[in-house]
């Protein structure tokens, strides 16, 4: 998965009457890594820009049972075992208090994580006839 990075660039004047400024609003974070079923935390970084910064979902949606913090671009929630393998797209803007912006787009598939229910073994042994056959599937998880 390859994704841009998001820049944009702003003029800013100071303050009395001094050089005009050029503030760089960017979104860092370019993927996110370790969406997994179970409870998630992960902050969207960001570089330059005028305080208050504010974060928006602008397209799509995230992965079920998360949420976005505006303020602090932080996704944080806790996905259901129903939401495994799910792929999710979503695109996030950044905006500064000189309306300066940034997005940044991000996809990818919900991993089932370490807890999730699953059958360890898959394969079953060799049945011999006129033997009877007993054999245990081993869960784990959950």
């Amino acid at each position: 998965m390859t994704l841009a990075l998001a820049s944009c660039t702003a003029k800013v004047s100071t303050v009395g009457g001094g050089a005009a400024a050029t503030v760089s609003v960017k979104i860092l974070t370019t993927q996110l890594n370790g969406i997994a079923v179970g409870d998630v935390a992960t902050i969207i970084s960001s570089a330059g820009g005028t305080p208050p910064l504010n974060f928006a979902l602008t397209a799509g949606a995230l992965p079920d049972g998360l949420s976005l913090d505006a303020p602090t671009g932080m996704i944080f929630g806790k996905i259901p075992i129903s939401a495994a393998n799910a792929s999710y797209t979503f695109t996030l803007k950044l905006n500064d208090a000189t309306g300066a912006s940034a997005t940044q787009t991000f996809q990818g598939t919900v991993s089932p994580g370490a807890n999730a229910l699953r059958i360890a073994n898959t394969t079953l042994a060799a049945f011999v006839s006129p033997l009877n056959y007993n054999y245990s599937v081993v869960a784990l998880g959950g």
